[in-house]
């Protein structure tokens, strides 16, 4: 497993490997810890909402660490496609995280 993220990180591993094995589960993870910190706010304990918050930043670390993984290992697909598509939409998924930030704290 430790092999795994090594090569991930250094872009030596295969896009499908990285994509399903680490962004999914990041991915649903981060919907459930997003879920949980939206509920410990909305009760506005202030305890309660720390460890969601955390938690939340722990994944924001991850979510980063995985965009970088996934962006070096793009190159490693078969079908060229898939190389453009995987760059296309982790820069939109960046994007689209960055807005709800924004958003987040802004309003």
């Amino acid at each position: 497993m430790v092999n795994f993220f090594r090569k991930a990180w250094r872009g030596e591993e295969r896009l499908w490997k990285v994509w399903w094995f680490v962004g999914a589960p990041l991915g649903i993870l981060n919907a459930a810890v997003s879920i949980w910190l939206n509920e410990a706010s909305e009760t506005n304990s202030g305890m309660s909402s720390l460890f969601p918050l955390i938690a939340w930043l722990i994944l924001v670390a991850a979510y980063f660490a995985w965009c970088h993984m996934a962006l070096w290992c793009a190159k490693n697909v078969e079908i060229k496609a898939w190389e453009y598509l995987a760059k296309f939409l982790i820069i939109m998924g960046l994007i689209r995280y960055f807005i709800e930030l924004k958003n987040m704290f802004l309003s």
